[in-house]
């Protein structure tokens, strides 16, 4: 168990669900912001032949447990991270791949628990420079995340988003092709939905934690994702053990290139 001053729960913190396919060195995923363990699916298949693979849904996501009370920052979600693979028996150093807000938990994570973590791969990572810039950057995505992010109009039109079949239109097309939105898309709360983003996305320090990282680290970014993304990237201190990556596509790596990604993990980045 972590003994860092980031996070020392006054309760017991939750444990998340995890599925958990394949043997050999265990390699942990984060999913992103409004997604689950499903949006690896692709990426998972491939990895599992050589990895025990181990797909947590994050606190208040997926079929993870929705705490009223939960601040749903830093400090919550990774000591449920913690707890979790403290209960598997996750006690050798493992691989963490993280995937945009997952990539920001697992960065923060690797900074604090650095014999805990032999390496760490930082997909599409969020990188921004504070609470305003993330504001103006995340509200660009898509119609989904204006619904989900504005307080106008999150309380109202959410709910009756997450019954509605014909509301899938407006997902990417890149997500949509490669997933089953039946499977927990939509399965989170209002609470964990606008306290995560307002908790921990708004106030995540790329440049920061990548100046801190000591862990070997590959930090993988699209070229047709957000611009602001590499440029934050490109302006973090540099160490050597961190080492950048852009690739010719968008901010889903996992769904559009998940060969690119065991190659990575096979060679070692």
């Amino acid at each position: 168990m972590v003994h860092s001053r980031l996070y020392t729960p006054s309760v017991k913190p939750p444990l998340l669900h995890a599925s958990i396919r394949g043997e050999g060195p265990t390699l942990v995923l984060l999913h992103g912001f409004l997604s689950s363990s499903d949006y690896w699916h692709r990426f998972t298949e491939k990895a599992a032949k050589n990895y025990r693979v181990i797909s947590l849904d994050l606190l208040g996501f997926g079929r993870s447990p929705k705490p009223r009370l939960s601040g749903y920052d830093y400090k919550d979600h990774l000591a449920s991270i913690d707890a979790t693979l403290k209960h598997y028996d996750v006690d050798d150093p493992f691989l963490l791949m993280g995937h945009s807000m997952g990539a920001l938990l697992a960065l923060r994570y690797a900074v604090y628990n650095k014999a805990r973590v032999e390496k760490l791969l930082l997909i599409n990572t969020p990188a921004m420079s504070g609470p305003k810039e993330v504001d103006q950057t995340m509200l660009k995505v898509s119609l989904l995340y204006n619904v989900a992010l504005r307080p106008v109009t999150r309380r109202i039109v959410w709910p009756v988003a997450r019954i509605s079949n014909r509301f899938k239109r407006l997902l990417p097309t890149k997500i949509s092709r490669h997933m089953n939105y039946d499977d927990h898309f939509f399965s989170h709360s209002a609470r964990s939905r606008s306290r995560s983003y307002k908790n921990l996305i708004r106030h995540g320090d790329v440049k920061t934690d990548l100046g801190r990282v000591e862990v070997e680290t590959l930090v993988v970014s699209g070229t047709k994702d957000f611009g602001i993304y590499l440029q934050t990237l490109n302006q973090a201190p540099t160490r050597p053990n961190v080492l950048i990556e852009a690739v010719d596509t968008g901010h889903h790596i996992p769904l559009d290139m998940p060969d690119l990604l065991t190659r990575r993990l096979e060679t070692n980045y």
